[in-house]
């Protein structure tokens, strides 16, 4: 578990970055992506960043149905591997199960926890809590399938996760 500081002038320019994405997800047609939920993804991509001190890449693609979006990881490593980025401010984290069924895959997704800002006051730093990761093998092998939402997702939770190390980007 490691834990990164967002100080609140990161905050203020990631909120413009998940206005952004949020007005460019309305256009094409998935309003379920809020300004809210994008800034978290926003921040716990900016912790994962500082981590391994990465630049962080905060443009954006719309992935199609099949797959074939060229940007369907949150970040790539200088061996190859890629790792997408889950933030979340509960106990647990969810990965759509339909969107794991994709061609493009990550090799490891990367869980982040960190509060919701509260937009309606002065924004102020911030602290993200970087967990650990998985493999989607590893969550279609062991991973508990969630139908409590819109559509069935992977719930992970914090104690089925592995430490994250430095190691991962040699």
């Amino acid at each position: 578990m490691h834990k990164i500081t967002i100080d609140a002038n990161e905050i203020e320019h990631l909120i413009i970055i998940s206005t952004l994405r949020a007005s460019n997800n309305r256009i094409s047609k998935k309003p379920s992506i809020t300004i809210q939920s994008s800034l978290q993804g926003c921040i716990g991509e900016l912790a994962f960043a500082k981590f391994f001190n990465f630049y962080p890449d905060f443009t954006w693609e719309t992935r199609t149905h099949t797959g074939t979006s060229s940007k369907w990881y949150d970040f790539r490593l200088n061996n190859g591997k890629t790792f997408d980025v889950k933030t979340s401010d509960k106990d647990s984290f969810a990965i759509n199960v339909k969107a794991t069924t994709l061609r493009n895959q990550p090799d490891y997704y990367a869980f982040v926890s960190t509060p919701l800002v509260n937009m309606g006051k002065q924004i102020q730093d911030q602290e993200a809590v970087i967990h650990g990761y998985t493999t989607l093998k590893h969550l279609q092998e062991k991973g508990y399938v969630s139908h409590s939402g819109v559509t069935p997702f992977y719930l992970v939770k914090k104690t089925n996760i592995k430490p994250l190390t430095k190691k991962q980007y040699a």
